[in-house]
C-alpha cells in the first residue's frame, strides 16, 4: 500500500461526524509523525493531504 492510500485509510476510519477540516489537519500531523510523509516540507505535506480528503469533508 503506498503513502496515499495508506493516508486514505486512516481518513476514512474515522466517523463520518469527524471528517472535518480540523481533523484532516489531524491527520495530516499523525501522518507526518507516524513517517507517511507526502513531500519533504511539511506545509507541502499538509497541503497533499489536504487534496486527498477535502472532497469527502463532513459538517
Amino acid at each position: 500500500m503506498n503513502k496515499e492510500d495508506e493516508i486514505r485509510r486512516l481518513w476514512y476510519a474515522r466517523e463520518p461526524q469527524q471528517q472535518t477540516p480540523q481533523e484532516a489537519e489531524k491527520l495530516a500531523d499523525e501522518a507526518w509523525l507516524a513517517g507517511l510523509r507526502l513531500a519533504r516540507h511539511p506545509l507541502t505535506h499538509y497541503q497533499y493531504v489536504m487534496d486527498l480528503v477535502r472532497p469527502t469533508f463532513r459538517g
